[in-house]
């Protein structure tokens, strides 16, 4: 059976639960972040900063840098300004 056909067949709040017991058993925190806006955001503000030449950055991996931010209880946007600068 294939991965997201096994998750897929779980209830959301029974993933959830077993996500968390797992990270605990490895001593791992987890961190609910609302991920509301982060691709726009993400794309907005962190994927131009974070592109280089050789490194290409997607819209979806800068939302990733914004849910980062925000589970470490920084504003998507502080920053950036100075990675342009650089």
């Amino acid at each position: 059976m294939r991965f997201r056909q096994l998750i897929s067949g779980i209830p959301t709040g029974k993933l959830k639960a077993m996500l968390v017991s797992m990270a605990a058993e490895q001593g791992l925190a987890v961190v609910a972040v609302d991920p509301a806006y982060t691709s726009l955001w993400g794309g907005q503000h962190w994927q131009k900063p974070l592109a280089t030449a050789r490194r290409k950055m997607s819209r979806h991996d800068a939302a990733g840098i914004a849910i980062g931010r925000r589970a470490l209880g920084h504003p998507v946007r502080d920053g950036v300004s100075l990675l342009e600068r650089s």
